[in-house]
């Protein structure tokens, strides 16, 4: 799978901007960050090595960038 960048909705009001290698792995399931059952998907999350699910719903976009612009790009969050 291809590193991809998601802008993610973090439910407060804030945004932030997350570098993730999905895994390929979808689910229709909850957890205790979504406790509602809805569309999350696995990641990897670039930052820490860490897999970690992403509600579908959350994502606002998702920006796939090239290599030379992958590396230049400091993710950070972003003001609402």
């Amino acid at each position: 799978m291809k590193q991809v960048i998601v802008e993610i909705d973090n439910g407060d009001g804030s945004r932030k901007m997350l570098l993730v290698e999905p895994t390929g792995h979808m689910r229709f399931t909850f957890d205790m960050l979504h406790p509602e059952r809805q569309w999350l998907f696995e990641a990897i999350d670039q930052s820490d090595g860490a897999i970690r699910l992403f509600a579908q719903a959350d994502v606002l976009r998702w920006i796939i960038p090239s290599r030379a612009a992958l590396a230049e790009t400091k993710i950070s969050p972003l003001a609402a």
